[in-house]
């Protein structure tokens, strides 16, 4: 497994660059940004199962917990997300092989469920680090919003791809 970097490798500006993204967030936090702030370290997942290549950003707060995750989908800026992941470490991921709904379930009954939405985030100048960053509604196209249902139902399972920042 990669060591994760500290959280001035992935800037708010690289961040603003990316574009449109698939932000998952703790349910219990009314605001897609809260795991942002928490986060100290974060690390790249690049994995490609059966369909196709998959590669996220995960934040990891000060007790080593993933907060928060960024997904790449069709409508992001693909050369800056190549920037990004040469200033973090990745971490190649399996592909789920677990068989059926049965797995999936206890599967998710271990991992914090996910509020997924699609946003763009903008860096604001002059805040300090952890509040430099906020976040707008942002538009996918039919193969994005294809492409974040199916991140959405793979990690998150029982929230569904609501859209936007307001909940699902």
């Amino acid at each position: 497994m990669a060591r994760p970097a500290a959280l001035h490798s992935c800037p708010p500006d690289a961040l603003a660059a990316l574009g449109p993204v698939l932000c998952l967030h703790d349910a219990r936090d009314r605001h897609p940004l809260s795991g942002w702030r928490r986060a100290v370290q974060v690390h790249a997942h690049v994995s490609l199962d059966s369909e196709g290549p998959s590669e996220a950003l995960c934040f990891r707060s000060a007790d080593g917990e993933c907060c928060w995750q960024l997904h790449r989908l069709p409508d992001s800026d693909f050369l800056a997300w190549e920037r990004l992941l040469d200033c973090v470490p990745v971490e190649a991921c399996q592909a789920d092989t677990h068989p059926g709904p049965r797995w999936r379930a206890v599967r998710l009954s271990a991992w914090p469920r996910w509020r997924p939405c699609a946003l763009r985030l903008h860096a604001v100048p002059g805040l300090p680090a952890e509040q430099a960053l906020a976040a707008a509604d942002v538009d996918l196209s039919r193969l994005g919003r294809e492409a974040a249902d199916r991140i959405a139902r793979r990690l998150g399972g029982l929230i569904g791809f609501g859209g936007g920042l307001a909940p699902a």
